[in-house]
């Protein structure tokens, strides 16, 4: 629907099904209500024209791609009640800029967040279980991230690519970072592998050429090849 600008989505909708408003590119104007449940795979792909969205509280999914390639989404408010956000469910959107997952969110899927490009800032909150492979790969404004001890493992790709991340803060509960994880994190100066990984797998930190100091503690059984491979290593325990 090429010339279709605002939707008012009422209550008595519980799901938006997969596609239903694919390339609506003039969409500027969508408004959810309490009662909504579900937004299925690929429900507002490539609705360029999007500036802000408020997901109700009542939502417990957001599908695969749900809003992939909305280019001008700014921002995206995520309520407590949301339990999954789904495979590249924001992959692409790279005029967002800020994102506060909730507390009753566990997983985010792989590619969630990739390639969004002037993301400055991500809330990770205690509770969250899974952050999948390449989630929030190319965000190459993000500065720092946060992440939570519910989280167990930090998948591949996760935060590849991005070249403005200064701050990495791993907790304790964290088993396992995995390869290229933080792989092209240009500005990272320092990393403290919380005593609780047990494993950090090939290429995990390649290419962070400023990266100056690395803390591992007693508990770490095992580091990849190529792990810490072309940074500026001066001190390392």
């Amino acid at each position: 629907c090429p010339s279709l600008i605002r939707i008012n989505v009422p209550s008595t909708v519980k799901v938006i099904a997969p596609y239903t408003f694919r390339e609506c590119g003039r969409l500027v104007e969508v408004e959810l209500h309490d009662g909504l449940e579900r937004i299925e795979d690929h429900a507002f792909m490539d609705c360029k024209a999007i500036g802000r969205i408020k997901i109700p509280s009542t939502v417990k999914e957001i599908g695969e791609q749900a809003f992939i390639y909305c280019e001008q989404l700014v921002e995206a408010e995520l309520q407590e009640g949301l339990e999954q956000i789904g495979d590249g469910a924001f992959c692409g959107c790279k005029s967002l800029k800020c994102m506060k997952i909730p507390p009753s969110a566990k997983v985010i899927g792989k590619e969630a967040f990739g390639g969004c490009e002037q993301l400055l800032e991500v809330e990770l909150c205690e509770g969250l279980e899974k952050i999948g492979q390449s989630a929030f790969n190319g965000c190459k404004s993000l500065k720092c991230i946060r992440v939570p001890s519910s989280v167990k493992v930090i998948g591949r790709n996760t935060c590849c690519n991005c070249h403005q991340l200064e701050e990495v803060e791993l907790r304790k509960g964290l088993e396992h970072i995995e390869k290229d994880a933080f792989s092209f994190c240009r500005s990272l100066k320092r990393i403290n592998v919380p005593s609780t990984v047990k494993a950090i797998d090939v290429s995990a930190l390649q290419y962070c050429e400023q990266l100056e100091v690395v803390e591992l503690h007693d508990g770490l059984e095992s580091v990849g090849e190529g792990a810490f491979y072309n940074i500026s290593l001066k001190c390392i325990k």
